[in-house]
């Protein structure tokens, strides 16, 4: 479905009402869901809301838009058109899981319990005030060794944040080693899902850690190392979005993105001007992608919606969105004043932003570009281990540092 027509149709007043009442029901066709909420909506008065004239200019987009041959290219100023790869997936290319497929299995049979953080505890960079189980898996030095080598980002990624989680710094030996890979463009697993979840994981791990050992630039052979990090975790996220635009691990990965923008607001912007976008509002980029992740979760699994972190991602949105900050109201209008369109068409500015600029990056990137030397990955995995950092402290911690 069209974005554009996605997103009118959440600036209904009872979009979201609607959702929940259909409890997941699934529809073969737009003009049918569309029919059923025309349906929904009549003999409910909404002040200030003109339904009839809403649902006529829906009636006109979705027409427009199966009267139109798709290209999905974008115009930026007078410069050639920019295609948007980062979805196109070749199965010839992705490798075989076998090792992931055994991995699994036994890592499933490996767990033990779950357990809860919430807040102050929390050992990840999930929204603010949650709480959230984990799991908590058994393992001996037999299996940490049988998988030490194992390549498949994943699985190093998985068995590191399972040692972080205990105390253990040796699990950031693991991550290091999906990052050795990860850091290399084109990648080998540039077509496997799970193995680019994988170098997610790992490569955002990295940036808490190193951050949290206050590594400095300026000892470092090359500098602006954290903008490599982001710049490269921000391409596999976008390329993840890409690959699977309607499915739950994408609304996760949507709220991950925003929170790029919310702990490192400078260097991200400095990544998007870098790409010809000079007025970036990163608190904006942060807005739509927390919306983005809440619609989503609405489309792929609505029973997840009412409660919980996906609701809190739309708040998240709204409160940035109206008020400058997640904090506490402002009587100065926030966004809301400032800017010359409704938020709709802002998640939606925002968002086609966020597709060129990663699409810019992998052209520029897909020529055997290499982003850390051995040398800066040697050094940070000494300096994080030397530092003796607080592993469980949360990345929101340091927001205000």
């Amino acid at each position: 479905m069209s974005e554009d027509i996605s997103l009118f149709l959440f600036s209904h007043p009872l979009a979201i009402e609607f959702i929940r009442h259909l409890n997941g029901k699934q529809f073969r066709d737009i003009l049918d869901y569309v029919a059923e909420f025309h349906a929904y909506c009549k003999g409910k008065k909404i002040s200030g809301f003109d339904n009839e004239l809403w649902f006529k200019i829906l009636q006109e987009k979705i027409d427009s838009f199966k009267a139109e041959d798709k290209t999905d290219f974008y115009q930026i100023d007078n410069k050639e058109r920019l295609y948007i790869t980062l979805g196109q997936f070749n199965p010839c290319l992705k490798l075989d899981e076998y090792d992931l497929e055994d991995f699994i299995k036994e890592w499933e049979n490996r767990k033990i319990d779950q357990g809860k953080y919430t807040e102050e505890q929390s050992k990840r960079y999930k929204s603010y005030g949650e709480s959230w189980l984990y799991e908590v898996h058994t393992y001996d030095e037999f299996f940490l060794k049988k998988y030490k080598y194992a390549a498949h980002p994943l699985i190093q990624s998985t068995i590191g944040k399972a040692l972080i989680a205990g105390g253990e710094d040796r699990g950031i030996g693991y991550l290091f080693n999906a990052l050795n890979r990860a850091v290399v463009m084109p990648n080998i697993y540039w077509h496997n899902e799970r193995a680019i979840i994988g170098y997610i994981e790992s490569i955002w791990e990295i940036i808490r850690l190193s951050k949290l050992a206050q590594i400095s630039e300026d000892e470092i052979d090359e500098p602006l190392i954290f903008c490599k990090l982001l710049r490269l975790l921000f391409l596999y996220m976008s390329r993840y979005i890409e690959l699977n635009p309607s499915n739950i691990k994408t609304a996760d990965i949507y709220s991950n993105r925003a929170e790029l923008f919310y702990f490192f607001p400078t260097e991200m912007q400095s990544l998007f001007i870098d790409s010809g976008f000079y007025t970036i509002i990163p608190d904006l980029q942060f807005s739509s992608d927390k919306f983005l992740a809440y619609r989503t979760a609405s489309q792929t699994c609505p029973e997840l919606v009412s409660t919980g972190f996906y609701l809190q991602c739309l708040w998240d949105a709204k409160k940035m969105y109206q008020y400058g900050n997640l904090n506490y109201p402002t009587i100065d209008g926030g966004y809301t004043v400032i800017e010359d369109a409704g938020w709709m068409e802002i998640i939606e500015r925002c968002r086609v932003r966020s597709r060129v600029v990663a699409q810019q990056i992998y052209n520029k990137d897909s020529q055997g570009y290499i982003y850390l030397t051995k040398e800066q990955i040697e050094y940070l995995f000494s300096h994080i281990l030397t530092a003796g950092v607080d592993l469980h402290k949360d990345m929101k911690d340091l927001h205000d540092n």
